[in-house]
């Protein structure tokens, strides 16, 4: 007898099987329209509740990623002087226009890789441009190409420039330039992406026209979805005579959060995953419900226990 009751009381369930109940009915009975009535309830409240949250389809999908910039070696460079203004470019037909007004600059520039990550972190650009007695800046723009490729979600290379400009309405002995390039974009990227700005020469060179401004320059770039520019820019300036202008630029590569156009699949992905999450609580809602109904009789139907489950049970 004490060892019957020691072993009751060392004993505890390891599994659970519960018993089968199976309620039948006819076909065109209250119990079938009520079982095809829940069966739709699970099906189409799930549907709408996504749809009218408007997170079913998915058109779009934001992801961060570091870009490869590279900085492609190529200014065009206008500074408005009290006599006149004065232009600079790396290429040769830049040159050519202006030949008068031309003014050799002293660059020097070089990229850095703090991490050692394999993709460049900054620019460091310097560019010095000598100036006359009595000359005098008072407008200066700057245009550097860059290269910014994206590997991580889909691949894509992009050509820009980032643009510099500060006025100033006294003599200006240097200009200091802080800030972070960046991709701007007005509709999300296309995967695969198709690059229909062209190359960055012609940003630099949009039309062999002698009557060409840094206006009608930019203005074509503008048009373009994606664009390449600075974000978190400060601009220092330092008044003063000076015989050259000295304009260093400090130019960081950061992550960035990026906006694509949603595949087929990841459509397919994120509908599925936003239907099952609302599925899951219908169906935790409506099977208390159903056993509820049944198991009281409201609806009146005959009551077997399955066969296949006392065999296995035998077995």
């Amino acid at each position: 007898m004490e060892t019957d009751e020691t072993s009751t009381m060392l004993s505890f369930t390891v599994y659970t099987d519960p018993k089968v109940v199976l309620h039948r009915t006819i076909l065109c009975s209250r119990a079938t329209f009520f079982s095809s009535i829940c069966f739709l309830v699970a099906v189409i409240v799930p549907l709408l509740v996504t749809y009218k949250s408007k997170g079913l389809w998915m058109r779009e999908y934001r992801d961060r990623e570091q870009p490869a910039v590279i900085y492609m070696e190529q200014l065009l460079m206008v500074a408005q002087t009290s006599s006149g203004p004065l232009y600079w470019g790396t290429d040769a037909a830049v040159r050519d226009l202006n030949p008068r007004s031309l003014r050799q600059p002293h660059v020097t520039w070089h990229e850095y890789d703090n991490n050692h990550d394999g993709k460049r972190d900054g620019l460091e650009l310097s560019v010095k441009l000598p100036l006359l007695p009595q000359e005098v800046v008072q407008h200066f723009v700057l245009i550097a190409s860059m290269m910014y490729t994206l590997q991580s979600q889909c691949a894509a290379t992009i050509e820009g420039g980032v643009v510099v400009q500060h006025s100033s309405s006294v003599a200006m002995a240097s200009l200091t330039v802080l800030g972070d390039v960046a991709l701007n974009q007005r509709r999300p990227l296309p995967c695969p992406y198709f690059n229909d700005g062209g190359a960055a020469r012609h940003i630099l060179l949009p039309s062999l026209d002698s009557s060409w401004t840094p206006h009608s320059l930019l203005s074509s770039y503008w048009l373009r979805n994606e664009t390449i520019r600075l974000s978190n820019e400060y601009v220092i300036s330092t008044p003063g005579p000076s015989d050259a202008l000295q304009v260093k630029m400090s130019l960081k590569y950061v992550e960035q959060e990026l906006v694509y156009v949603a595949g087929f699949w990841y459509i397919v992905k994120h509908a599925w995953m936003q239907y099952l999450s609302v599925l899951i609580v219908v169906l935790g809602v409506m099977h208390p419900v159903k056993r509820w109904v049944f198991s009281n009789q409201i609806l009146p139907t005959s009551i077997h226990s399955s066969h296949a489950y006392l065999h296995s049970r035998r077995l």
